[in-house]
């Protein structure tokens, strides 16, 4: 068939348009295959920012591992320090039936590699866990103040100063006047350490405390020795005996830790009062001895 001229136009607008739907349709089937840039960079980044995250985290992980080994590696094993035992006071003071409690166990600490880090007190670090335990004789207790007042006690010592433990001494009201000893042992890992408490039990003392001498008045027989224990802890409770009818006068009687004490016999029966000299206020007390 022969067209005419006039007829080309409209074939030609037909197989424009034909074309034009082929590339509509070819093109929405590469659109749905292959996703558009800006879909594909969205996608790239999000796995890009997961990749990223979880390798933080395991570079983080292996960052704390890493450091967690090094601790490990620097941690010394126990004992991290030596140390001694000793109290305070050296010797403790007591009578029958007296239930006092105005001294304390020392550990000290010998030099070690972690005293200066003790005693900056950085957290952790120079600190480490001794357990005391006490053994007394027969009519002595020796007691830690605690939860339980054991005579054994767990205690955190740190490398860089002294560490004291208050206790607590009884002594039964049987007990005869005269030297014991208590033996205290320290332990930490494979370190132990051994001290030897002296207590002396004694038939008079005078308490000093608080601007007061307790018995005010005590009364004993001729041949007696008193003893006058300050169990002070003020700075300022510093006392100093002096009697008035005989030339006896006492040495500077320091208050805790120290806690000392100071002791007198009484030959010849009589009446002796004395005061405190050294006091800001006035404190008086007398001894009165019998035959």
């Amino acid at each position: 068939m022969v067209l005419l001229r006039k007829d080309r136009p409209a074939i030609a607008r037909t197989a424009l348009v034909i074309l034009t739907l082929i590339v509509v349709v070819v093109g929405g089937a590469i659109g749905v295959s292959y996703p558009k840039s800006g879909q594909g960079t969205s996608t790239t980044s999000a796995s890009s920012i997961s990749t990223s995250s979880s390798a933080s985290t395991s570079s983080t992980r292996s960052s704390s591992a890493t450091t967690s080994t090094s601790t490990a590696s620097h941690t010394p094993s126990a004992p991290l320090f030596t140390f001694n035992i000793d109290s305070t006071p050296r010797t403790i003071l007591l009578y029958p039936g007296a239930n006092l409690n105005y001294s304390s166990i020392l550990v000290i600490p010998t030099p070690s590699n972690l005293q200066g880090a003790g005693l900056l007190g950085e957290a952790g670090i120079g600190s480490e866990l001794v357990a005391v335990n006490v053994t007394a004789p027969s009519g002595l207790s020796l007691h830690f103040f605690g939860s339980n007042l054991t005579s054994r006690i767990y205690d955190e010592v740190g490398a860089g100063s002294v560490h004291g433990m208050p206790i607590g001494l009884r002594a039964t009201p049987s007990i005869a006047p005269g030297d014991y000893t208590i033996a205290i042992q320290g332990t930490s890992g494979t370190f132990t350490a051994n001290y030897t408490l002296n207590v002396k039990v004694v038939q008079y003392i005078v308490i000093a405390n608080l601007n007061a001498f307790n018995p005010r008045t005590l009364t004993v027989p001729v041949g007696s020795t008193v003893y006058w224990l300050n169990m002070d802890n003020s700075r300022e409770g510093v006392y100093t005996l002096a009697f008035e009818t005989i030339s006896v006068t006492s040495p500077f009687l320091h208050p805790g830790p120290a806690f000392e004490s100071w002791g007198y016999t009484f030959t010849t029966a009589g009446t002796y009062p004395y005061h405190c000299s050294s006091c800001l206020v006035p404190v008086t007390g007398t001894i009165v001895v019998t035959n």
